[in-house]
């Protein structure tokens, strides 16, 4: 992973300072949890090998926005039994 490695290796090392926040600003410390809480956002740390099928589950993306959208159409409480009147109703036979 020649991207991570060198994120990491240009990387900058902070001594832990004085304050609630040793290491960084208020200011740089929000841009971050923004960045974190983004859709789509990872941390990536490996030790080893990371190996991932090409596109991964992107392939199951259109399903998945499918099964989403019928989820959130769905009625939890709709009856869908068809309750249809009968003119007679079946009648008992006794033997």
């Amino acid at each position: 992973m020649p991207r991570v490695e060198a994120m990491r290796a240009t990387a900058e090392t902070l001594l832990p300072g004085v304050g609630p926040l040793p290491a960084a600003s208020a200011e740089e410390s929000e841009c971050i949890l923004r960045w974190l809480e983004r859709p789509g956002t990872r941390l990536v740390h490996v030790d080893g090998l990371l190996a991932s099928p090409a596109r991964g589950a992107a392939a199951m993306s259109r399903w998945l926005r499918t099964a989403e959208a019928s989820r959130a159409a769905a009625n939890p409480f709709l009856d869908r039994r068809s309750m249809r009147t009968e003119a007679r109703p079946p009648r008992i036979v006794v033997a």
